[in-house]
């Protein structure tokens, strides 16, 4: 287990995208990240939309191609034809009959990949300086990174990801509650330099998750970070209460790192 950072990092774009409204059908431009500090929610989601594809080890997604029957089998059912042509068995249905002791630990595993389908993630790293984490999450340097305290009760369930090189070493979950799993807290040893954290919720909905406004610690904007965005950014913290100090990340001459840089602290209107 990793030592618990002081602070937990979010890494986000500020940039507004242009997206088609479900309810009306109209195109309206939408800034997530000042939503998600007006409305002081997260927005979870299960692994298998997140950007690496063993994430969770949740099976196949389909891509529309036509190996997608293969993928599906091979990842999603993976021992359960032998199975059925062991015992004879006609549908998948049957398989809860299946009593053999050789088969059963087979499904159990299938079904604990199917549970982890079921979950919703936080993801945080413990780092507001990781220049990777800068390039992938926050708009190549543009976006910004909201800190939150890590001893906030909010977080009191968060845990370390383990970079593994085999997830098969990864033990089974002992409690059978579908946020304990292991293999929700592990990742291969290529997603290190995120060095993230995480918080796991059984089942798919609400994927908008509160938060208490007073977890929020700083926020840092990244190198590039696009000057006209500065007010807007200041008047979102202003407007929902926050009091936090902002920083900004800033490149050293002549090297390859970067300092962080205080712009001062926002406080709410008195």
């Amino acid at each position: 287990m990793n030592e618990r950072p002081k602070l937990f990092c979010k890494y986000r774009t500020w940039k507004a995208a242009v997206e088609r409204d479900r309810k009306t059908g109209e195109y309206v431009e939408r800034n997530r990240t000042k939503e998600l500090l007006l409305k002081a929610e997260f927005f979870c989601q299960p692994p298998r939309f997140f950007d690496d594809p063993h994430d969770g080890l949740q099976g196949a997604r389909p891509t529309g191609g036509p190996r997608d029957i293969d993928r599906f089998i091979l990842n999603n059912l993976r021992g359960v034809p032998e199975i059925m042509r062991k015992h004879g068995l006609s549908s998948l249905t049957q398989l809860g009959s299946v009593k053999d002791a050789e088969d059963v630990p087979v499904l159990a595993r299938l079904a604990r990949k199917n549970s982890r389908r079921k979950t919703r993630v936080l993801s945080l790293s413990a780092d507001h300086a990781n220049e990777l984490m800068w390039s992938f999450y926050a708009d190549n340097h543009r976006g910004i990174c909201l800190c939150f305290d890590s001893e906030h009760p909010f977080f009191a369930n968060a845990r370390s990801v383990d970079y593994v090189d085999d997830p098969t070493t990864i033990p089974v979950c002992k409690d059978g509650h579908l946020a304990s799993d292991p293999l929700l807290y592990c990742k291969g040893r290529a997603w290190e330099w995120q060095k993230e954290w995480r918080i796991v919720w059984a089942d798919e909905e609400p994927k908008l998750v509160p938060f208490p406004r007073d977890a929020l610690k700083a926020v840092v904007v990244g190198d590039w970070f696009v000057q006209p965005w500065f007010d807007d950014l200041i008047q979102s913290l202003i407007q929902c209460g926050y009091r936090v100090p902002i920083y900004q990340m800033e490149r050293l001459p002549d090297s390859f790192a970067f300092q962080t840089v205080s712009l001062g602290e926002i406080g709410p209107k008195t």
